[in-house]
């Protein structure tokens, strides 16, 4: 797997983790995951926030219901759950972008 981690990448990694430390304690203890996974996710999945990718999260999640056959009641409850963000005003509709 190099070719998803580099001296870049474990550099901007370091420096973030620093940046977000009290952030990422609280994501810890929220969600009960590793501050350092989270952020070797965050890291490989978006190479930190630089790659978000370019679908229309509720299109997409809309579609994915209609194929998936029997995951489809999860990826409705993540429809859900993207639409109660914006609900909620933490994040515009048009700026639900995703990968």
């Amino acid at each position: 797997m190099a070719f998803l981690v580099d001296r870049q990448r474990i550099h901007d990694g370091r420096v973030l983790m620093r940046r977000y430390e009290t952030m990422l304690t609280r994501v810890q203890k929220s969600i009960g995951v590793d501050r350092y996974i989270v952020a070797a996710l965050w890291g490989v999945k978006t190479d930190y926030g630089r790659k978000t990718g370019d679908f229309f999260i509720p299109h997409a999640l809309a579609n994915i219901v209609c194929i998936s056959g029997r995951c489809a009641s999860y990826f409705k409850g993540e429809l859900i759950t993207a639409l109660k963000i914006v609900a909620a005003g933490d994040i515009h509709l048009k700026d639900l972008q995703g990968s």
